[in-house]
């Protein structure tokens, strides 16, 4: 299963869920946790509060840049 197929698949589920009692949600979370093998806290989290794990991911990954000792020696002294 895809990401956004699991998106797609919990923004679904997230309408039922609202206007399901407990037991219902507890059988729900237990199916979505089966298939997606999402964390049960994060799956209650995010159809309740209606934020599906989009834009979760961190923004620069990867090595610094580096830059030459002489366009930086002149900044340095400076400071």
């Amino acid at each position: 299963m895809s990401y956004q197929s699991i998106i797609e698949y919990l923004e679904a589920l997230s309408r039922i869920y609202l206007n399901s009692n407990k037991k219902e949600k507890s059988k729900l979370l237990d199916h979505v946790v089966l298939v997606t093998g999402f964390h049960r806290k994060s799956i209650t989290r995010a159809l309740n509060n209606g934020k599906l794990f989009i834009n979760n991911r961190k923004g620069s990954s990867g090595t610094k840049t580096q830059y030459p000792s002489d366009l930086l020696l002149p900044h340095v002294e400076y400071l």
